[in-house]
């Protein structure tokens, strides 16, 4: 008959499987004619052990083989398809991370920068003040932040009188502003008091 390729069998699989699985060029009558010699007693219906060898016909073999590796070769490309979608995936996801970073980097830098000229503001609104109106600032910080404060405030030098207006009106702002968001408490003028 020629050449041939054998195919070991997988446990209870049967001619029909086997042709089914080599997809074109050997139906199961032709798989069962050209083994009718090493396996007298095969049958459509024949179910095989493991390990049990069928012959298959040469240009089978062929089609076999080249199935076979066209498929690997298939699930070899949709696997790195894959790998590389997740590899996208991952990549947006850090890109997305990192762009979040620099925007969180970018807005504590500017609250620092606020915050530094808030600082500068109070000390220069309390550059002409009397002394009982700076303890009475100092008396509700801390003392890390009392002693920041002393130091802006000695550090300031002279100031115009129109320079400390303008900051003593900003903290006066600030002190409304406060006050209308609930996060401080601001005593009424004294006009209400009552004289006896």
């Amino acid at each position: 008959m020629g050449d041939y390729y054998v195919l070991v069998a997988k446990e209870n699989e049967t001619i029909g499987q086997m042709a089914k699985e080599l997809d074109r060029g050997c139906s199961p009558e032709e798989l069962i004619e050209f083994n009718a010699k090493n396996l007298p007693c095969l049958t459509s219906k024949s179910k095989f052990r493991t390990g049990c060898e069928v012959r298959l016909p040469t240009l089978s073999c062929a089609y076999y083989l080249a199935d076979a590796r066209v498929a690997k070769a298939e699930t070899e490309a949709e696997a790195r398809v894959g790998d590389a979608h997740r590899e996208m995936e991952v990549a947006k996801a850090e890109a997305a991370n990192a762009k979040a970073e620099a925007a969180n980097a970018k807005a504590e830098a500017a609250n620092a920068k606020a915050e530094a000229a808030a600082a500068k503001a109070e000390a220069k609104a309390l550059k002409g003040a009397s002394e009982n109106l700076r303890d009475l600032f100092l008396k509700n910080m801390s003392e890390r932040a009392g002693k920041m404060f002393k130091e802006d405030l000695a550090g300031l030098g002279p100031v115009r009188l129109r320079e400390v207006d303008e900051a003593q009106a900003a903290v006066v702002v600030m002190a409304k502003d406060l006050a209308a968001q609930g996060q401080i408490t601001l005593q009424e003028g004294r006009e209400d008091e009552m004289v006896y």
